[in-house]
């Protein structure tokens, strides 16, 4: 990739390590809302603590800017809304 000036040389090198944390970010989200559906639908012991770490990565993700802030709470309120359903 030919990049005239400096400037669009440092935005591209910006852009590629946002790239990679939000990846990261987003990979963790991922994992943690697998593991708490995962662990609500079976019932498990700790599907609240599950739960609470989904909502602390969703709340990072969103205000990071990883994910909107209000796709974040959307998230939360389904997996919430999941667990009280379930009777746990």
């Amino acid at each position: 990739m030919a990049l005239k000036g400096i400037s669009a040389k440092r935005a591209r090198r910006q852009s590629l390590i946002r790239h990679e944390i939000n990846r990261h970010r987003s990979r963790t989200v991922r994992t943690a809302i697998k593991t708490a559906r995962e662990s609500i639908l079976s019932k498990s012991d700790d599907a609240n603590e599950n739960l609470k770490l989904a909502s602390i990565a969703l709340d990072r993700a969103g205000s990071k800017g990883t994910i909107h802030r209000n796709n974040a709470a959307r998230r939360k309120s389904r997996l919430a809304k999941m667990l009280n359903s379930s009777g746990s």
